[in-house]
């Protein structure tokens, strides 16, 4: 489950698995895909309003331009989840044993 606040990574290389018109047109109108292997920030999750079983996040570190989607809507898109895998949150005590090699 992905929620607001959340760290994930990016596990797919958008414009190599999309087709090349739609990132071409996608980057035409200032539009920026993440970045496989980079870590984000969920800013928001949502359920497609086309395919409301597809749930899309957009990222803190990505704000992209509203487009007008095939419903006729203006909006910023976001990006599916199934791109993303999501990071376990860190807490200090994840770090309490750890060793720190002083002569590094």
């Amino acid at each position: 489950m992905f929620e607001v606040g959340q760290h994930v990574v990016c596990i797919a290389d958008f414009e190599a698995e999309l087709p090349v018109h739609v990132v071409m047109a996608y980057k035409s109108d200032g539009g920026r895909f993440p970045v496989k292997g980079t870590v984000y920030t969920v800013r928001e999750v949502y359920a497609d309003r086309v395919q409301p079983d597809v749930i899309g996040l957009k990222l803190v570190e990505i704000v992209n331009p509203p487009l007008r989607c095939s419903t006729g809507r203006v909006e910023e898109s976001g990006f599916d989840k199934e791109f993303f895998r999501p990071l376990k949150k860190l807490k200090v005590e994840d770090f309490m044993g750890v060793r720190i090699d002083e002569n590094a």
